[in-house]
């Protein structure tokens, strides 16, 4: 969970703007009436530092107390947020040194930040930090809100995404702002108020992101309180590694995942090795045989597509996989539908019950690398490992949500996000509103789906193409997806002209289209990702992909 901040805009990145900036003349003076409404511009000396609390609560009555949090630190061009969530059950936090941006998750893993979400996390400062109304900007057509005409002027901070800011030409209030419009980031921000922070001085402190009914709300803000340079450091980690293997070790190659044993509180058990997991999983009935305690710190959710379901925050003692051993992690676990037909993943020595997911905890403080060409992985101490970049792809991905969300160009000319998943068992799946929207073509024959045989599935996957398990005609284009707690549909299925990440390029390439995903939405399951060999380098921010033989 990312929480929005009035953080400092990055002084740096910002100045030049000042001396630069080219406006029109309508724009700028809607921008100058902004300005006076707010009495201030970032940059001007009205506020060394600020510390500001936040909440999110819902639409109908004041539930602070049972809603999000979250807590901003800023001075100059360094800031540090701090927020809760109820709901997964922990604490996260992100950040700006003055020189790289950086997050940490609830266990305290920290990694930099250099994907394409900076150009976001700019923006979102420069509107709520005041940094708007000295750059480039341009006069958009007006438009209605509620009934309300507003003029719609667009402005671009230097190195961040675009703005649309709808300006109330009566006062000079922003009444909404969109950032990165038709974007991968694209968000909206419902201003709902402003308040006085110190004499002539107003802040945006209530507003709604993208249509929720749920109210952000900037409930205190102290202006020019002391701050520490200690408290705008990244917390200490929670949860630690003793390294003590870093040799590889098997790994098993399923029909549509990567299996391995861990022992986790001296209970072996057999789990999905899983990119696209923000956390690890653990059904209640393996918890429960590990003796793993539910901390009391919130329940959160699992889902794919279909309903959430709930689940709890459990700690472990000793997770141990390969040799190494990582203490004290927080944990997700939920009943034995989290694990989407367990019991379909089909091995040599037959059926094999799988326990959870491994995610974002493995990977987030440790070197980890998985070579699918021959089956293994290995787990090396960050401070003593030396990762050889020019061997493979390095991506820099998007870890905001705990899984690696990197852009790709779709049918050679749609750039979207798509999250690296290889806990889902298909090829790639795309959002039918990102298939309408840009025209791809996907073809898939007409028929009637009988009950033959379901496809091997993990969280929110469909069938691998060379599964095995499509009847003829129809089957081959319309495949059935089983998410966690059994929910299912059908994908059409066909192959679109080609997929590019990075350099990397497939022709004519497999994909589906799911009915319930959203947005500019893009899943690279398992059988597109079995084919490249990884390092994850979460701790430097970045992965590297090598396409290995076949």
């Amino acid at each position: 969970m990312r929480y929005l901040s009035a953080c400092a805009l990055v002084l740096a990145l910002l100045a030049p703007a000042v001396s630069s900036a080219q406006q029109g003349g309508d724009a700028a003076s809607l921008l100058a009436l902004h300005r006076s409404y707010v009495g201030w511009q970032f940059g001007d000396g009205t506020f060394s530092t600020l510390r500001i609390a936040g909440r999110v609560r819902p639409a109908q009555g004041d539930a602070a107390d049972a809603s999000r949090s979250w807590t901003t630190l800023e001075t100059g061009a360094v800031f540090r947020t701090t927020g809760f969530d109820p709901e997964s059950g922990g604490w996260s936090d992100y950040g700006y040194t003055g020189r790289i941006f950086w997050e940490s998750d609830r266990n305290g893993f920290t990694h930099p930040d250099y994907s394409a979400r900076q150009a976001f996390e700019i923006s979102q400062t420069a509107l709520f930090a005041e940094g708007t109304t000295e750059v480039s900007s341009a006069l958009q057509s007006p438009s209605q809100i509620d009934g309300t005409s507003y003029a719609v002027v667009r402005v671009q901070p230097p190195h961040g995404d675009t703005i649309d800011v709808y300006v109330d030409p009566s006062s000079g209030a922003y009444r909404r702002a969109v950032i990165d419009p038709g974007g991968a980031y694209q968000t909206t921000y419902d201003i709902l108020g402003y308040t006085t922070v110190l004499p002539g001085k107003r802040m945006i402190q209530t507003y709604r992101i993208n249509g929720s009914s749920n109210v952000d709300e900037f409930a205190r803000i102290d202006a020019n309180a002391p701050i520490t340079p200690e408290e705008l450091h990244p917390p200490a980690p929670t949860a630690t590694w003793t390294f003590t293997n870093a040799q590889p070790f098997h790994v098993t190659m399923g029909a549509t995942a990567i299996l391995v044993d861990a022992t986790i509180n001296g209970v072996i058990g057999h789990f999905v090795v899983d990119s696209g997991a923000s956390d690890i999983l653990l059904t209640d009935d393996f918890a429960n045989s590990a003796h793993l305690p539910i901390t009391g710190a919130g329940a959160g959710t699992a889902s794919s597509f279909g309903p959430q379901l709930r689940m709890h925050t459990r700690r472990v003692d000793t997770f141990t996989i390969g040799g190494n051993t990582l203490h004290n992690v927080q944990v997700e676990t939920g009943g034995n539908n989290i694990i989407a037909n367990a019991t379909n993943y089909q091995e040599a020595q037959g059926t094999q019950i799988i326990n959870g997911y491994i995610g974002f905890p493995l990977f987030a403080a440790a070197i980890v690398t998985l070579n699918l060409s021959d089956k293994t992985m290995s787990i090396a101490d960050p401070s003593g490992t030396s990762v050889d970049r020019s061997t493979g792809y390095v991506a820099a991905p998007d870890l905001s949500q705990d899984i690696p969300v990197v852009p790709v160009l779709i049918d050679n000319r749609v750039t979207v996000n798509a999250n690296l998943d290889m806990g889902n068992g298909g090829f790639v799946v795309l959002s039918q509103p990102l298939v309408d929207e840009h025209h791809i073509p996907i073809l898939a024959n007409e028929g009637t789906l009988s009950n033959a045989g379901m496809p091997n599935i993990g969280i929110n996957s469909n069938m691998s193409p060379d599964s095995g398990n499509q009847m003829e005609d129809y089957m081959q284009s319309h495949v059935v997806a089983e998410g966690v707690g059994g929910t299912r549909e059908v994908q059409r299925c066909s192959n679109v002209a080609s997929i590019a990440l990075g350099p990397i390029v497939y022709q004519s390439s497999y994909a589906c289209v799911s009915p319930s995903l959203t947005g500019d939405f893009v899943i690279m399951g398992y059988s597109f990702l079995k084919n490249f060999d990884y390092v994850f380098d979460y701790p430097e921010g970045v992965m590297i992909l090598k396409p290995h033989a076949q």
